[in-house]
């Protein structure tokens, strides 16, 4: 009896291919970048439908590695794994801006995602995602010309940049402190009532 459940449950779970999960991550996904650095490229070759798993492996490799993985050395390893590792934190930051986008899509009329990251030393790293639309564009944009207009006064560029770095790391830390205490409050009114 235990074998014949385990067949039954083999095959009423179909084996779920990495190469597939991968494809299925990835697609789409070149939408959203304007690729200065191979990501696109990247993301084509992962989702290349038409390879055989063997030459879509090897067309990977090949592509991290600058030249085929038969020739590669340890350096060349070491290589390829950081490329990769930084290809998968661009990946999961492009997926968060197609997942806030098709969201926002249903609702309203967005023209533009942004995600917003810092990495600071001392708060470490913090990332939002914004949608633009029509709408919010208009009702910020006088904001927006005084702080451009603002910058524009700064004669050192790196001085304007510091000001952007440090404004924009402390808003972002503040507004993700301010939301999770907005989700904290609603927790225990829903505890409560």
């Amino acid at each position: 009896p235990g074998r014949a459940t385990a067949r039954v449950a083999r095959a009423r779970c179909p084996r779920v291919e990495p190469r597939d999960v991968l494809r299925g991550r990835c697609h789409g996904l070149d939408q959203f970048t304007v690729d200065v650095q191979g990501l696109r490229s990247f993301i084509r070759r992962v989702c290349e439908p038409k390879a055989t798993d063997g030459q879509w492996f090897d067309s990977i490799l090949l592509f991290l590695g600058h030249k085929p993985a038969a020739k590669w050395t340890d350096q060349d390893r070491d290589s390829a794994e950081y490329r990769l590792a930084e290809f998968s934190k661009r990946l999961l930051e492009l997926e968060k801006l197609r997942l806030h986008f098709h969201a926002k899509t249903k609702h309203d009329s967005t023209l533009e995602v942004i995600l917003v990251k810092t990495i600071s030393s001392l708060d470490g790293e913090t990332d939002e995602v914004v949608s633009l639309n029509q709408r919010n564009s208009a009702a910020i944009a006088g904001a927006k010309r005084r702080i451009q207009e603002l910058l524009a006064g700064i004669d050192d560029q790196e001085l304007a940049l510091a000001l952007m770095a440090q404004l924009t790391n402390d808003f972002l830390v503040g507004y993700r402190q301010s939301k999770f205490a907005r989700n904290d409050t609603k927790d225990v009114i829903k505890k409560i009532g």
